[in-house]
């Protein structure tokens, strides 16, 4: 007897074991489906009647109360439950469109029934499927599940519907990813390829060198050199492929549309051996700083990438030489150093959860052995994480391929914060690819095994062929490093700081990332993809129902800041979905070997309903440890997401604000409160840089951007 139960509350494993029956699995968040091969449900009913028998004397409650209690209902499952969304229009509840006379292929995913009767189900619902024309393709029988692909006719699909062991019958999963012959491409037709602007700005590659003979790359590279008596080029390949990415941005799309326009130059600096490994006469941090000097002393690069992590050594609470040199550099020269997250490898993906990895995923990513691997916990420089970029099936792929992530999802090999502190890390995710899970082979594999799976780039041995395939958080840094250099250029006397509060201020949450975590859970959101996917166009542009303000600005340890926000009538009172973001970026001096790793602190507060000498009077009672003072408290306080805590270890800090209602009893000014918060570095720091934004914008059409400019030109 199978039978599912829809749950108001919770119910552990153990407790439906107690209770007679086995859990086979959950539909929903709140839908578990149970069997039992007692039909009479004995033991089940015996703790209902219990409970249904009121409190005995000696206790306080009824028997099996929180159990009981816990269960909405009991319900059969119907032929019409078992079939997918495939048939749906792609909504579970939607009205099933199947015709009984044409032909499908279809996946029929099976309740695993114990081992020895695996066999007796399967050849049962191959039987009649048999019986009514179907033929059998493939089957999988991993012990997480078991699953059959079929060709047969409508008819034969509502015949299976109504077989218990029946979970659900489904059309296949079908990729995502173009082919369009991308590998093939020679010489003679790769098509235009142009040449950067003689004034682009120039990013630095770290990494394993770079093959500047490539005639995708002949007029890219500017210059390259090798640290630690390495020589320039690249014999690993990864440096290549990191390069391009960084030059070109999408190389895929360009492929499509055979023209190639490179928007920046690349200066690649070689810290690496033929293997990929630091060399064992010197020290990696030294190595860095080394190659980060010369590429900004010599070269001129203010966007800096490096695509290397310590595979051994994952971020703790406290920092290493490495992170501490990089948030050093960033702060003395200015720049944006882009790292990459770190990668779980595709064999210990495999090592730790076998072919159950389907069914684990995303949940794997939160584990602590996922974290973040050293330096990406730097507080001062972007780490970034990975989404997926397709699903990374084929077209010809058998039942036994299993998509792990879907687009703009988790990539499953991605790593988890927080950074160094508790601070959110990554900063971003991009597109760095995806991984599959092959049950024929029982191998997870990803982009450079399978090319559907990983993100399309440069190959360094150009003779051999000119593009190759990755997957990896390694090929998602270069395209922040990309959108960096990009806002560089629009904006190239601004700080560093400037361009990482933009990037901030554009980031968002992909939806996709958000449904597979109740959206409540923004820790464990923001502990894989930080901000979120920076967009360049909501960076550098402002529109008709969207509006950004920015300011750079110093502090003193312990002096505060106060910028006046007008805020439109129109944006109060029109109906609609409202946004405030305030976006704050900083880079304060680090010391590994204090308690407190950051020698200053900041972080903002935007309050309303309040006149500025109120403010004012507030702030300047404000003691350190207060995170905003009392009379200023509760509604007056505008409460962000994510939460202060979460932000104030970091950096790099961006909260929002959404709000349905009418905002118009709170004024038609805010104001935004920026503190420097004095820590060991009080006495070493004269002035603390930072740039600080604040977005709004209107789901309305109200012409935001044109009423806040007004109203700051008459202010």
């Amino acid at each position: 007897m199978i039978f599912k139960v829809r749950l108001s509350g919770n119910i552990t494993d153990g407790e439906w074991e107690r209770a007679g029956v086995k859990l086979l699995g959950y539909e929903y968040d709140t839908v578990v489906v149970l069997f039992s091969d007692d039909t009479e449900l004995q033991s089940f009913r015996a703790r209902i009647d219990a409970y249904t028998g009121g409190v005995p004397k000696d206790q306080k409650e009824e028997p099996y109360a929180q159990f009981v209690d816990a269960i909405e209902s009991i319900e059969a499952i119907s032929p019409k439950d078992r079939i997918g969304a495939g048939f749906r229009g792609g909504e579970t509840n939607g009205q099933i469109a199947i015709d009984l006379q044409a032909e499908y292929l279809v996946d029929v995913e099976v309740w695993r029934p114990e081992d020895g009767m695996v066999h007796v189900v399967l050849d049962r619902i191959i039987g009649r499927a048999e019986e009514l024309g179907g033929e059998e393709l493939s089957r999988y029988t991993p012990p997480s599940g078991l699953l059959i692909r079929l060709k047969c006719n409508g008819n034969a699909i509502m015949a299976l519907s109504k077989i218990t062991e029946v979970a659900r019958i489904d059309t296949p999963p079908q990729p995502d990813f173009e082919e369009g012959g991308q590998s093939s491409l020679t010489v003679d037709n790769i098509g235009n390829v142009e040449v950067p602007n003689v004034n682009a700005v120039r990013i630095g590659i770290i990494d394993s060198g770079v093959n500047d003979g490539h005639p995708l790359l002949q007029n890219v590279v500017v210059a390259a050199f090798g640290v630690g008596g390495e020589p320039a080029t690249d014999e690993n390949g990864h440096g290549t492929a990191v390069a391009a990415i960084a030059a070109y941005g999408d190389i895929n799309a360009m492929v499509k549309q055979s023209r190639f326009t490179p928007q920046f130059k690349i200066v690649s600096a070689r810290v690496v051996d033929a293997n990929g490994m630091f060399s064992s006469l010197h020290l990696a941090p030294s190595l860095i700083e080394e190659a980060i000097r010369e590429l900004h002393n010599v070269h001129g690069c203010r966007v800096i990438n490096i695509s290397l992590a310590q595979p051994d050594r994952t971020v703790g609470r406290r920092g290493t030489i490495w992170s501490a040199s990089l948030d050093t550099l960033a702060r003395e020269l200015d720049i944006i150093i882009v790292v990459a997250a770190g990668n779980t490898s595709s064999d210990a993906l495999f090592k730790a959860h076998g072919n159950r990895i389907p069914e684990v995923y995303p949940a794997y990513l939160l584990d602590d052995a996922n974290r973040l691997l050293d330096p990406a916990g730097a507080l001062n420089v972007i780490s970034v994480g990975s989404i997926a970029h397709a699903n990374g099936l084929e077209k010809d792929d058998g039942v036994f391929v299993r998509k792990l992530a879907e687009l703009n999802e988790p990539s499953p090999f991605t790593r988890k914060g927080p950074g160094l502190r508790g601070s959110i890390k990554p900063d971003f995710v991009d597109y760095g690819g995806t991984a599959i899970f092959d049950g024929g082979r029982q191998k997870v594999l990803n982009g450079k095994s399978r090319p559907s799976a990983g993100i399309l780039t440069l190959h360094h041995e150009y003779q051999e062929r000119l593009f190759s395939s990755f997957s990896g958080t390694s090929f998602a840094a270069p395209l922040v490093a990309f959108k960096a250099a990009f806002l560089m250029e629009k904006f190239p006397s601004r700080s560093s700081n400037f361009i990482r509060m933009l990037l901030a201020q554009s980031a968002d949450h992909p939806i996709a990332s958000l449904k597979r975590w109740n959206e409540n859970k923004l820790g464990d959101i923001h502990k894989l993809i930080g901000y979120g996917l920076p967009d360049l166009e909501k960076a550098l542009f402002s529109d008709d129902d969207r509006v950004v303000l920015t300011a750079e600005s110093s502090l003193t340890p312990d002096q505060f800041a106060v910028f006046e926000l007008p805020i439109p009538n129109e944006f109060q009172s029109t109906k609609g979905t409202r946004l405030i973001r305030v976006s704050l970026a900083y880079d304060p001096p680090v010391r590994r070997t204090r308690k407190e790793y950051a020698g200053i602190g900041m972080q903002f507060d935007l309050i309303r309903d309040a006149t500025l000498d109120e403010v004012f009077d507030a702030y300047r009672h404000i003691r350190n440890d207060e995170e905003t003072p009392k009379q200023l408290q509760d509604r007056k306080k505008i409460k962000f997401l994510p939460s202060i805590n979460l932000r104030k270890p970091c950096s790099l800090q961006c909260g929002t604000f959404i709000r349905k209602k009418d905002m118009s009893q709170y004024g038609n000014t805010y104001y935004l409160v920026v503190r420097c918060i004095a820590k060991w570095a009080k006495k070493d720091v004269k002035a603390q840089p930072f740039s600080v934004s604040v977005m709004m914008q209107h789901e309305a059409t109200i012409r935001l951007y044109e009423k806040v400019k007004l109203k700051l030109i008459s202010g």
